[in-house]
């Protein structure tokens, strides 16, 4: 809308036919699309502490539901490997 009035209303549009008019509406179309492309991916949508609180909400939430579940190391294996010495084994 803006390109628009700014090319069939304002001094400076009047030098310009029709067709240069347009090219100039679809020219500063373009631009204000491209910039704000390029704002959208320079600007985190999530900023970098929100995105930390995050990530240690659910490193707790994890913490919290494998705080029962017994690991490798709470449980003794050594009933399934019985120690053999080296004087059985000749």
């Amino acid at each position: 809308t803006n390109a628009c009035i700014i090319a069939f209303t304002s001094t400076w549009g009047q030098q310009f036919e029709l067709t240069g008019k347009l090219l100039v509406v679809i020219g500063f179309e373009h631009i204000v699309f491209a910039v704000k492309f390029v704002m959208a991916y320079l600007i985190p949508d999530v900023p970098q502490d929100i995105r930390l609180a995050i990530r240690r909400e659910h490193y707790l939430v994890q913490r919290k539901l494998n705080e029962g579940i017994p690991s490798s190391k709470d449980v003794d294996f050594s009933h399934l490997f019985p120690v053999v010495l080296y004087k059985d084994v000749i």
